[in-house]
């Protein structure tokens, strides 16, 4: 199966091939340089069974450090043919932890191919799980001694607070002296030119 697709960006959907062209199903545009992105899926399979995971292409774009377009542009990659790129073959006998989409597909239509929505590494896993065990660790609370007679200052008690809300304070307005108004600028006097034509 080939690893990437062509698709229409503001649709969301792949495109279909037409002669050499390629349009879209939903828009009905053609599309003379389609935009391109993963499509890699694979079988996975643990304790419980196995499933066929299809990598969402931002996934697969940050665990390759790769886009598309990157890796066809490799010769070491992809070469003259259409060959299945060593990049995505690094994948094969690991574990991963997937967190999975599930779809209208999957739950009405009975589609067993679920779309993996986050891909995580298990070291990476029980690195950032031992880095949260330092964050929740409780904190001791730290009593504070300070002498109240030295905080004492000149400054009025203040009364006790409430949850009251207070009415708003109208004010009246205060009547101001203005300076008198400038005076308009006097308009430009056009001069205008009698011509006398003689019939």
């Amino acid at each position: 199966m080939n690893w990437f697709c062509n698709y229409c960006i503001p649709c969301d959907v792949d495109l279909e091939q037409v002669g050499n062209r390629f349009k879209c199903p939903k828009c009905g545009k053609f599309k003379p340089y389609p935009d391109r992105r993963y499509e890699f899926s694979m079988l996975c399979s643990n304790k419980t069974g196995t499933i066929p995971i299809l990598w969402s292409s931002e996934e697969l774009t940050r665990f390759t450090g790769k886009t598309v377009y990157d890796v066809l542009g490799d010769e070491s990659q992809v070469g003259d043919g259409d060959k299945f790129p060593p990049i995505l073959q690094q994948f094969e006998k690991k574990s991963y932890a997937f967190t999975l989409c599930i779809s209208k597909e999957n739950v009405l239509q009975g589609s067993n191919l679920y779309t993996a929505i986050k891909v995580t590494d298990p070291a990476e896993m029980w690195e950032s799980l031992d880095n949260t065990k330092d964050i929740t660790a409780p904190l001791q609370q730290t009593e504070i001694s300070q002498d109240i007679t030295m905080v004492k200052s000149n400054s009025p008690s203040t009364g006790e607070s409430t949850n009251k809300t207070k009415s708003r304070k109208t004010t009246d307005p205060v009547e101001m002296d203005l300076p008198h108004k400038t005076p308009q600028r006097k308009a430009k006097h056009v001069k205008i030119e009698k011509v006398r034509i003689k019939v």
